[in-house]
């Protein structure tokens, strides 16, 4: 059970360790695809809005 509990643990410190690094290299790129995510977000949502709009008219 000890050695389980180790290993795990272990485990979460070296993907943490891995999450860091990578947001630490991709953190100066973040920019540039921005303005791509912010109309996609715009247009799912609208989406998503005008789908509730026809499930509320039923």
């Amino acid at each position: 059970m000890a050695r389980d509990s180790v290993c795990r643990t272990t485990e979460w410190h070296l993907i943490a360790a891995i999450e860091r690094l990578t947001h630490r290299r991709t953190r100066p790129l973040a920019p540039l695809p921005a303005p791509v995510f912010r109309w996609n977000h715009g247009k799912v949502m609208a989406e998503g809005g005008r789908g509730l709009a026809r499930e509320l008219s039923r």
